[in-house]
């Protein structure tokens, strides 16, 4: 198995308790957060970090860009990067989508399970949302 201290996951979301509280648990559960309070901060940080980024854990909703969108830039600059949303409201998407609020146990088993999954850029089967 792979060492986590070395999968980042970048976490956006404009609401910065979430924010704290997810990137403390993620880094309580081995992984190396890195954190953005919106979606220009996020791809200014990503296009910066020379290393992989391995996983966007990124709110739906938020201003200047939504989630969906952020997402979609992100897996055109960094192929290899996997995607989870989250959101409070219902929401169809062709990544997985995590329903706020959750349990931070949920959230780490939809990080491990992404990261170790297909990379986003490749196409889900079926319709894409």
């Amino acid at each position: 198995m792979s060492d986590l201290a070395a999968q980042t996951v970048l976490v956006v979301d404009d609401c910065p308790d979430l924010l704290r509280a997810v990137a403390n648990a993620l880094r309580r559960g081995g992984y190396s957060p890195m954190v953005a309070s919106g979606p220009m901060e996020a791809l200014r940080q990503a296009r910066a970090f020379p290393g992989a980024i391995d996983l966007l854990l990124s709110d739906v909703s938020m201003p200047e860009m939504d989630g969906i969108a952020l997402a979609e830039q992100m897996v055109a600059e960094r192929r290899n990067i996997r995607v989870v949303l989250m959101s409070a409201s219902t929401v169809r998407s062709r990544w997985p989508v995590l329903e706020k609020p959750f349990p931070i146990e949920l959230m780490l088993r939809h990080v491990a399970s992404a990261i170790g999954g297909s990379p986003a850029c490749v196409p889900a089967a079926g319709p894409q949302a």
